[in-house]
């Protein structure tokens, strides 16, 4: 990410990163062409706390933080929706080409794994 996307207090390793990545993506691209994705399920780097998102982005009740902070950096609400649509329409558009069976299988209850998560959060 360039440094012209980081402001006065910026601090690396939190959601500052994710907010400047989103601003950094939306002028290269256009705002309509960002969405965010869905990690939560699988381990990744977490940002952590400090910079715009005091609690650091643990799960999925901490987006709250990160859509003010983004909003706070000019991203628009209007934007912001539009990201959640594009997501979901891009996961219809992968749930309506899968394969039956697949999905059938996905669907299927299964209980908690053991190995789902590598180290501590």
């Amino acid at each position: 990410m360039p440094s012209a996307e980081r402001w006065e207090g910026f601090q690396p390793g939190t959601c500052d990163d994710d907010v400047a990545h989103w601003v950094h993506y939306a002028r290269q691209v256009g705002p309509e062409a960002v969405m965010l994705g869905s990690d939560f399920n699988s381990v990744i780097l977490r940002a952590s706390p400090g910079g715009a998102c005091p609690r650091g982005l643990r799960h999925t009740g901490d987006l709250p933080a990160l859509f003010a902070a983004l909003e706070a950096h000019g991203v628009s609400r209007d934007t912001l929706d539009g990201s959640a649509a594009r997501l979901l329409r891009v996961l219809e558009a992968v749930e309506a080409r899968a394969d039956p069976a697949l999905q059938r299988s996905a669907r299927q209850p299964s209980g908690p794994r053991d190995d789902l998560f590598l180290h501590d959060i």
